[in-house]
């Protein structure tokens, strides 16, 4: 009965929270991570998409307090192979990259 409850609660909650959940409690993520992954789940939410935001490095930098670029380049790279993201990079400045959020290997 308890397991029940328990897949009814994982049904229920919402997307960003399970997210949250899940990284916080991996042992490998810093703060630096957070707030990367803070200011992707904002973006994410602000956009209302289904399962992808289109992003800017820029704005990424600004809403997780970032000053260095390798800083930003380690925490995305680090967060792909980690699993909770696919980052799909433009390389366009007036376009922006995607990332696609997982979620039990499944987008968010």
């Amino acid at each position: 009965m308890a397991a029940q409850c328990e897949e009814n609660d994982k049904l229920h909650k919402p997307a960003i929270e399970r997210a949250f959940e899940k990284i916080l409690s991996d042992k490998r993520v810093t703060v630096w991570h957070l707030g990367l992954f803070s200011a992707l789940m904002y973006c994410y939410s602000r956009d209302g998409s289904e399962d992808t935001v289109s992003i800017t490095r820029r704005e990424l930098m600004h809403l997780a307090h970032f000053h260095s670029l390798s800083t930003y380049h380690n925490c995305m790279k680090e967060l792909v192979r980690f699993g909770y993201i696919h980052y799909l990079p433009s390389y366009n400045p007036l376009r922006g990259s995607m990332v696609y959020f997982k979620g039990n290997n499944q987008p968010l």
